[in-house]
């Protein structure tokens, strides 16, 4: 059955697809491997939060249609003192991937910028989130 797994495999399989920001070992989601920090580059750590999931239309069967509602977390990071150019084009490329699309019952909307967490430096690296709301619409299984 469909359910907040299922979108963040669908969000994931779109962002991979279109990501040219950084080589794609350094776009990195929850539970992956870890990224390899012996040179410091800019990286993208995504997290796939799913929130209420609820039934939005009809009783229970397999036309009920339900929606999961969530956030797709970017952390971008650079090397500290590197400057900004490296996030707004991860930023960019996050934006033209999820931005406003509807694919496979996942309906995006915009990125927002120094969303989830405050900008922060730890010596190595500093990084922004960037945040894009999303839905899922699906149907009770059969």
């Amino acid at each position: 059955m469909p359910d907040a797994y299922t979108a963040a495999a669908l969000i994931r399989a779109r962002l991979e697809a279109a990501w040219t920001a950084t080589p794609l070992p350094r776009l990195r989601f929850e539970n992956d491997a870890f990224v390899d920090m012996t040179t410091l580059a800019p990286f993208c750590q995504v997290e796939i939060v799913g929130g209420e999931d609820r039934p939005y239309i009809g009783a229970p069967s397999a036309t009920r249609l339900n929606r999961m509602d969530g956030v797709v977390l970017l952390h971008l990071m650079v090397p500290a003192t590197e400057g900004m150019s490296a996030i707004a084009a991860m930023h960019a490329n996050a934006r033209s991937a999820l931005a406003y699309a509807v694919f496979s019952g996942v309906y995006t909307q915009g990125i927002s910028p120094n969303r989830g967490r405050p900008a922060t430096e730890d010596g190595s690296y500093f990084g922004v989130t960037s945040g894009i709301s999303f839905f899922y619409l699906y149907r009770d299984a059969a």
